[in-house]
């Protein structure tokens, strides 16, 4: 009986010591999971910072290069100079109508214009051309559609190539450089130059901090495009760049086309989300792939966050939680495993009650029978 006993109490210390060893096993492993999940999703969070912040110099190096080109001697007496000449001017407003609307009705096929070799035949100008045609032979493409300065009035005094407009001081990127000193549009369609594009006005000033004008330097989106290309891409990472429109401005596997539609992209379900990234599963349509993706919406650059832009880097599933998906695996095991020990326990306990019970009630009936046997035997005994 003592044996019996001893059995029971050793099994259920054997499963006790199995249940607790479980238990620390599953917390240890799903402490193990969040680390890991928290490693490869900050890994792809820095990811997403590098190539925010590689735009944000790219736009930022654009902006101090005009600002620097501001300080020109060449470019400020010829602003002086056009400001003091429409200062003289009765009406500067209604002059500028009259050649805005001679410079809109111009077209190179009749021949010259006054107006036009104005603006075309001065040192600014053909200094504008000429750095222009030099980006474009560095780099194969035009990095600037088109630049053109105008005087504080709003008139163009110089430009690389021929503008739409004589008058820009109606046109909302005009009045934010002057006021603001920098104005920064997001890809549009510029029809003066025949190309999409991003707008950058930069404000000139003299020494004094007087308002001269402002230069307008339309930079292609190619630009754009071969910068993003520049950077390096890890083993089945995919790279894209959205405008607020949700429109795709750059796709570094080329699959999708310039300007389609993107919220597809921006589906799935959320794995984690803070002020600065999102994390969520995308399913890929083309190749039929669950995607791990982390959405930036340039928290950290005040200028591109203003466009409402948004950086995406995917990566499948399968290659980027491949080390959660085994903990989980793992955890899986264990999981069956405690089943079962419970079951067994179940088992094992049911088993023992119901021969406990057993062996009482046959203890209770030896009793009974035995006290019978002692009554016969006084009975035979008295007679």
């Amino acid at each position: 009986m003592k044996n019996k006993r001893l059995i029971q109490i050793l099994l259920l210390t054997l499963s006790f010591g199995l249940l607790l060893t479980w238990g620390i096993s599953y917390y240890l492993l799903n402490l193990s999971r969040e680390l890991v999940f928290q490693e490869v999703t900050s890994r792809f969070e820095t990811r997403t910072e590098l190539l925010a912040q590689n735009l944000d110099n790219w736009i930022t190096d654009k902006a101090v290069e005009w600002r620097t080109y501001t300080h020109n001697e060449t470019l400020q007496h010829l602003l002086e100079k056009s400001n003091n000449e429409f200062d003289k001017l009765k009406t500067p407003a209604n002059y500028i109508n009259e050649r805005d609307l001679e410079w809109r009705k111009y077209d190179p096929k009749d021949g010259e214009s006054d107006i036009v070799n104005q603006v075309n035949n001065n040192l600014v100008s053909k200094n504008l051309s000429i750095l222009k045609w030099e980006y474009e032979a560095e780099y194969g493409y035009p990095v600037y559609s088109e630049v053109f300065i105008t005087n504080k009035y709003g008139a163009n005094v110089a430009q690389s190539n021929l503008t739409t407009d004589y008058r820009q001081d109606d046109e909302d990127w005009w009045e934010e450089a002057k006021t603001k000193g920098l104005h920064l549009s997001s890809v549009i369609y510029d029809q003066s130059s025949a190309s999409y594009a991003l707008d950058l006005g930069v404000k000139v000033s003299d020494r004094q901090d007087k308002f001269l004008g402002v230069i307008k330097a339309v930079i292609n989106a190619q630009d754009l495009a071969h910068k993003l290309n520049q950077s390096s891409y890890l083993y089945g990472e995919k790279v894209t760049l959205l405008n607020a429109q949700h429109q795709i401005l750059f796709s570094s596997d080329n699959s999708k086309e310039f300007f389609e539609d993107g919220g597809l992209l921006l589906a799935g379900d959320t794995l984690k989300k803070n002020l600065k990234y999102r994390h969520y599963l995308n399913h890929d349509q083309v190749t039929d792939t669950e995607m791990f993706s982390v959405l930036n919406s340039f928290s950290n650059n005040p200028m591109l966050k203003k466009l409402g832009w948004l950086l995406i880097i995917q990566a499948p599933e399968s290659l980027v939680l491949k080390p959660v998906s085994q903990i989980d695996q793992i955890i899986l095991i264990l999981k069956i495993s405690l089943l079962t020990n419970i079951f067994i326990l179940l088992l094992f306990l049911l088993f023992t009650i119901k021969k406990t019970l057993k062996s009482g009630s046959v203890k209770r009936l030896d009793s009974k029978a035995l006290k019978r046997l002692q009554i016969f035997n006084l009975n035979k005994a008295g007679q």
